[in-house]
């Protein structure tokens, strides 16, 4: 009987302490790792979010990156978005080495590379459209220069 409420809380306490820590770890996670595109991003540093990137001032320098995929290039692969709350960011692949699959949307990634903030021309932005497989309105609705969070991936390990 004395043990009955140790026994209580430890089966409260503990899965509630190991849900709270929201850690990128496959394992913790019980993520199942699906597939590896480029070079297999490094295991630590431990890969930080977008908004911390961005916030951290993290830009042009190798680092890891974690999040879910929002939307993939639906013609190839070749690039993605990774939304981060408000933050978000496009997502290509280092010199064109690799693409990922176009079912990636709404997987979590670890992307490592260099995160940047470049301007994208309307020509480019409307090309993405079309790559994200936009409508002719939505295409030409997009008009003039503007900026945006370009993350240059060596490597992304994408897990289910």
């Amino acid at each position: 009987m004395k043990y009955v409420l140790p026994v209580l809380l430890a089966l409260i306490v503990l899965p509630s302490m190991a849900s709270a820590q929201l850690s990128w770890t496959p394992s913790q996670q019980k993520w199942k790792k699906i597939s590896v595109f480029g070079a297999s991003p490094s295991a630590s540093p431990a890969p930080i979010t977008l908004t911390e990137a961005i916030t951290g001032d993290k830009f042009d320098n190798t680092i890891l990156i974690h999040g879910v995929v929002s939307e993939v290039c639906r013609k190839m692969g070749c690039w993605m978005i990774i939304k981060d709350g408000a933050t978000v960011v496009r997502v290509t692949f280092k010199h064109h080495d690799f693409t990922v699959p176009k079912s990636t949307a709404g997987k979590h990634v670890v992307i490592e590379g260099e995160l940047s903030e470049r301007s994208i021309s309307e020509s480019d932005a409307r090309h993405y459209a079309e790559d994200a497989g936009k409508g002719k309105k939505q295409v030409a609705a997009i008009v003039g220069e503007h900026k945006e969070y370009v993350f240059e991936a060596n490597g992304v390990r994408i897990y289910e």
